[in-house]
């Protein structure tokens, strides 16, 4: 099997960590579940495998530097260096979401806050998957 590609933007509440938790709650929402626990039991009932679900509810954790099995924080320099802007706007993470995935591996994932207007608006997590 091979790695499939998945991207999301969110909305942007008061930092990535509580934008990320306001994501997966509107996920396990949308899927009419109370918790991952549920979701994978009722794929389980289904006869389906649990496994990942290419969607923010695939990450647990964020870090600040590369760590495997966890979602990295792109800021500053390294925005810069991917989107031409160390506050990148949505049109120019469209514009470098290339060469972001280009960076990442199976199993890896990272976010960035894009910005409107000088303010942080949106994050935009991207990942493969590890199947």
């Amino acid at each position: 099997m091979s790695a499939d590609r998945w991207e999301q933007w969110v909305p942007w509440v008061k930092d990535v960590k509580t934008s990320l938790a306001k994501a997966v709650a509107k996920e396990l929402s949308d899927r009419d579940v109370a918790s991952l626990d549920e979701l994978y039991q009722a794929a389980a009932d289904a006869g389906e495998e649990p496994g990942e679900t290419a969607c923010v509810l695939d990450v647990f954790a964020l870090t600040k530097r590369k760590t495997s099995g966890k979602c990295l924080e792109l800021s500053g320099p390294a925005c810069a260096e991917r989107f031409g802007a160390a506050k990148p706007t949505r049109a120019q993470v469209k514009k470098g979401h290339k060469k972001l995935f280009e960076d990442l591996g199976r199993g890896e994932q990272c976010c960035v806050v894009v910005y409107e207007k000088g303010k942080p608006n949106e994050v935009y997590f991207a990942a493969y998957t590890v199947d």
